[in-house]
This record gives C-alpha cells, structure tokens and sequence, in this order.
C-alpha cells in the first residue's frame, strides 16, 4: 500500500490533543437575516474535524498509515449490515447519520446543544467515504451517500458547497465583497472537492480498473475540460454554482491544482 504523508498522521493528532472544540465563536460582524440567510459560524467545521478525530485514534499508536493499522482498523465487530467496523466509526455515524435520507448531518449538537442537528446538504459528508486515507463510513450507507451529493451537489467544475434547493443557496458569486462573501460557502462551487468526491466514488464503486477508468471519463476530463480548456495547467479556486458555472477567485489556486494531480496520478492510476 502507497504510504500517506505524514500530515495525515500529525494533523489528526494535534485536533485529538486539542480536546473539545470551544463554543462557537461569532463572526466579527453582525449576523444578517435578510432573505433567510445566517452566515455559519466555526460550528460548521465540527463534522470534517470529526472525521479527522476519528483517524487520530488510529493514528496515535503509528508513525504511519500502513496496512497493518488498516488491518487494526477492521477490527471490534460487525455491524448489523454485515460491514466490518470498529466501534469507534459505529459510533460516529450512530451521531452523524441522517436517518431521512440517508446522507450525514453537517453539524451535530449545534452551537453545543444536544439533539440540535444542521441537515443542510453540503460536500462535508463526503470526506467520511473519499478524500482521506481511511474510510470512515462504509457499506450501503456509503454508497447512498454519494449517490445524493453526485445528484445534488456535483457540476462538472467540481461541488457545490450547499445544494441548490436549499432556501441559503447562492448560484451566483459576484457583485461587491458582502454579495462575493455569503455566496462562498452557500452554493460556490469548489474544484477541489472534486477529489474527495471521485476518491468516494470509486471506492463505493469496489476500486477496480473499470471503476477508474469511468471516474475519469465522467468527472476528472469534464473537470479539465471546463476549468482549463487553453492547457495552463492551471485551476481556479472556485466556480459560479450555477451553469455555465464562470470561474471565479483566485485564477491560479494550489488546491484545485493538487487535488486534480492526485486523481490523475494516484486514485485514478493504472498503477493504483
């Protein structure tokens, strides 16, 4: 198995030796309510940090993710769908899971009170099944969790961060910086998710050459295709949520880029 950079072992660590996360820290403006809209405070960041927490329970005990941890990992017991899974990822989708539709919770215990759930449909969910070294969610579950962001959230410049039949949604990113700043989480698209998106994809899919190979054709090429047609090299940041989905921020953008170059060269590899 491919090791995995050390990040991913150091990262989880330092989020477990944090403990807790503190209580949700107000913007540094006031909150505007017009047209239904709240912008997010850091609450919004709890279920990915949790995902991440989850790996750092692993991790602690290794300097890196190889396969003898995973074989640690597929241990405890089997879930009632017959999925083998620790108790610790039991737990985890036991709080998170989305009973109605089957996706995640993108926030759980909001603004620290219990039983208080956000089920906004965003691209979060996603990093439980793709986008990480281990997957945190498995089995059927998975699978149906992808299939709804595909259905909801995926364009072919990458994923939306809200889905567009939610009342907070803005398919637009322009006008001056207050229109650009509550449009950016709350329907821009983000190429970069295209990563955890495809990685999810295909593992729900069994990871074979065929699943792969139609990964590829259907979402890396049109992602390529539509942010780069000229061959720069080159990814923008973010894209307009709604179609022709017009490239917006920053023209040049790192993350785009690098998860672009790993699909290409690791997830969707001939050699994987």
């Amino acid at each position: 198995m491919r090791p995995y950079p050390l990040a991913f072992v150091l990262l989880p660590l330092a989020l477990l030796a944090a403990g807790p996360s503190p209580a949700a820290t107000p913007l540094p403006f006031p909150p505007f309510t017009g047209g239904g809209f709240v912008p997010p405070t850091k609450d919004a960041l709890r279920q990915e940090v949790s995902v991440l927490k989850v790996l750092a329970k692993y991790a602690y005990k290794r300097s890196s993710c190889d396969s003898a941890l995973l074989d640690d990992l597929t241990l405890a017991y089997t879930s009632a769908s017959g999925t083998k899974i620790t108790a610790v990822q039991e737990k985890w989708v036991e709080c998170v899971g989305k009973v109605d539709t089957r996706y995640l919770y993108d926030v759980v215990d909001c603004d620290h009170v219990p039983g208080r759930v956000d089920g906004h449909v965003r691209p979060n969910a996603l990093f439980a099944v793709g986008g990480l070294p281990f997957q945190v969610l498995r089995g059927e579950h998975a699978k149906e969790v992808v299939d709804l962001a595909e259905a909801k959230l995926l364009t072919p410049a990458g994923l939306r961060s809200l889905s567009p039949d939610d009342p907070q949604y803005r398919g637009a990113y322009r006008g001056g910086v207050w229109a650009r700043d509550t449009a950016y989480h709350q329907g821009t698209v983000w190429p970069f998710l295209m990563g955890a998106f495809v990685e999810a994809w295909v593992r729900v899919r069994g990871g074979d050459d065929a699943a792969r190979g139609e990964a590829r054709r259907l979402f890396l090429d049109p992602l390529l295709q539509t942010l780069d047609p000229k061959k720069l090299g080159h990814l923008p940041e973010i894209a307009e949520g709604d179609a022709p989905h017009t490239p917006r921020g920053c023209p040049f953008q790192a993350w785009s880029v690098g998860e672009a170059l790993r699909l290409d060269k690791l997830v969707l590899s001939d050699r994987n």
